[in-house]
């Protein structure tokens, strides 16, 4: 196939998920997900569709998306991104990135039974994996489910993060929520270290240095 069958071919593709999203009554978001009905309906062939051009496509919106602050710029690009990348996790081999930004995205559009379900299908690929134990820990992290997201934070954590900052705040809060202050603390610091500009964090670690929490009602108001 030369380069301009490829390109017709993926941009080809694009249209029938565009088209799909507009047009299906139970949602746009929705649609895309299901979307593969139709696409085994006329027999899709993925073998027509050249994949290092559609995943370049899919991080192009995936990345336009986490940069603009317009309303409806977001929602195009999150249509955009999910019809992309579910194209992607169709196609083999198993792409592991493919399922943990589709999980990501379902996410970002609040439909978290189908963002889990990419995320455990991204876990049968590689249960280890750095970035899908960070963003899964993001996923409880945002439900509250603390002790689920300190599990896949610790595997991330272990697996090339140590030096994020954001994991290194969010292994802080979750320790501070569970009231183990020993751990809260060390990653408060970690974290101020990482990035010494945030005062708030210095007053966060310095508040417990001098809490005398035994004779407080700190451990029924962090929880809160």
């Amino acid at each position: 196939m030369t380069f301009k069958q490829n390109i017709i071919s993926t941009l080809g593709l694009s249209i029938i998920i565009l088209l799909f999203n507009a047009f299906c009554p139970a949602g746009k978001i929705f649609a895309t997900q299901t979307g593969y009905l139709e696409y085994d309906n006329i027999n899709f062939n993925y073998k027509k569709v050249n994949r290092n051009q559609l995943l370049e496509e899919a991080d192009f919106y995936f990345h336009k998306l986490e940069k603009t602050q317009n309303q409806a710029e977001k929602e195009r690009y999150l249509q955009l991104a999910i019809g992309e990348y579910y194209t992607l996790t169709m196609m083999p081999p198993a792409d592991i990135k493919s399922f943990i930004r589709l999980a990501r995205l379902y996410d970002i559009a609040d439909k978290g039974a189908l963002a889990k379900s990419y995320f455990s299908k991204a876990m049968n690929i590689n249960k280890n994996n750095a970035d899908l134990n960070y963003y899964l820990g993001d996923y409880y992290f945002k439900r509250k489910e603390y002790h689920h997201a300190l599990n896949h934070y610790k595997i991330a954590y272990n697996s090339g993060y140590s030096g994020q900052y954001n994991l290194n705040l969010k292994l802080g809060i979750i320790y501070e929520k569970l009231a183990d202050l020993i751990n809260a603390q060390k990653f408060y610091q970690i974290s101020y270290n990482l990035n010494p500009q945030n005062k708030e964090l210095q007053e966060k670690i310095h508040s417990i240095n001098e809490l005398n929490y035994d004779k407080t009602d700190y451990y029924n108001v962090i929880r809160e």
